[in-house]
């Protein structure tokens, strides 16, 4: 049984194939091009549905 993680933090998102840095991502967010991400305790992630849903949406841009 594969378990889809909840949260991703840089390293997931590195294994999802986004490997732009953190004032890109920031940016992003803040345009609202990008989930936003949050805070547990001192560690940030990105919600790994959200990012999912993101990546998927590009891919359908990038196929029309």
């Amino acid at each position: 049984m594969h378990i889809r993680p909840l949260a991703l933090d840089r390293a997931g998102l590195r294994i999802c194939g986004i490997r732009q840095a953190n004032s890109t991502l920031i940016d992003w967010e803040k345009k609202g091009l990008f989930p936003k991400r949050f805070k547990i305790g001192r560690c940030v992630f990105w919600d790994a549905r959200a990012v999912e849903e993101h990546l998927a949406r590009l891919h359908n841009e990038a196929a029309r």
